[in-house]
């Protein structure tokens, strides 16, 4: 979970550059969040199956 947030802080950091050029669009930043949340729903969905063994 804190991993998943210092993520989302690098993406946010990210879309703050001084000029457009140097920002991720926001095609880019979906697909980025996307990821990072995907990650933490799987991981999720391990710990809950390694629970259950």
């Amino acid at each position: 979970e804190e991993f998943a947030a210092f993520q989302v802080l690098e993406i946010a950091l990210q879309c703050t550059k001084a000029t457009p050029q140097e920002r991720p669009s926001s095609r880019k930043v979906c697909d980025l969040l996307l990821h990072v949340f995907s990650n933490r729903t799987m991981d999720f969905e391990k710990m809950k199956l390694d629970h259950h063994m």
